[in-house]
């Protein structure tokens, strides 16, 4: 991971959401959450160690690919870049943080903050996840079966660091067209991966629903948590 955002992460969070994180890691580690992920690991298992994997990678590299979409794929991959990344939320923030009275410095702030939990909580599963998995990438002429600690790509993690930032807009919007906007564009990074032939589709699948379980688990804790016997809520909404 990018030294700027990993210290992004580890001094930021803490000093200005210091209140929330542990309820964010309850939160994430629910039943509810695992439950999730074990759904999303079984259906992953059974393209993994299958010829499912490898004949949905076939069919789109075969039939879909083009140069139009290389040129798109090289666009939607910065969103699940560490450095790019970094620097949005950082600049995010730190306008936010500035301008915090107004309106659209509320919403970076919020965004910011709720970006980086997410990222933050789910980050030690996907770490683990890659390694404990083991699997190859496609680009590797190998197929996608796990082999555990064999190698460390058995959860995309652009994937994951892509969905993040517009799962996150999508829970802050009240809107539903724009949540469902959001949605979709959450998969785009990981769509990238399958593109460039650099994951599998089970190992995109995983680390989009590991975002989509943290980002949830952040929304949790800004739903429930009480500040003063109050509720607060997600903050700025659209």
């Amino acid at each position: 991971m990018n030294r700027f955002f990993l210290l992004t992460l580890v001094f930021v969070l803490p000093v200005f959401a210091a209140s929330a994180l542990i309820d964010d890691e309850l939160n994430f580690y629910s039943k509810d959450t695992l439950f999730t992920i074990g759904v999303g690991l079984m259906v992953a298992d059974i393209m993994a160690n299958s010829p499912i994997d490898q004949s949905i990678q076939d069919w789109y590299q075969d039939d879909i690919r083009t140069e139009g979409t290389d040129d798109f794929s090289r666009f939607v991959k910065k969103f699940g870049s560490n450095k790019p990344l970094g620097i949005l939320y950082a600049s995010a923030f730190s306008l936010g943080f500035v301008f915090k009275e107004t309106v659209v410095g509320e919403f970076l702030y919020d965004f910011s903050l709720y970006a980086l939990r997410s990222t933050l909580v789910g980050l030690p599963v996907l770490v683990t996840g890659q390694v404990v998995l083991g699997a190859d990438r496609p680009n590797q002429n190998t197929t996608s079966a796990w082999q555990p600690f064999h190698n460390d790509h058995g959860i995309s993690g652009h994937a994951y660091m892509g969905a993040i930032p517009f799962i996150t807009l999508a829970n802050m919007s009240s809107v539903l067209p724009l949540k469902v906007i959001f949605y979709i564009m959450s998969t785009f990074t990981g769509i990238s991966r399958i593109n460039d032939n650099s994951h599998y589709p089970s190992q995109v699948l995983l680390g989009w629903l590991l975002a989509y379980t943290a980002c949830n688990a952040i929304t949790k804790t800004s739903l429930t948590f009480e500040a003063d016997g109050t509720k607060i809520s997600l903050g700025y909404k659209f």
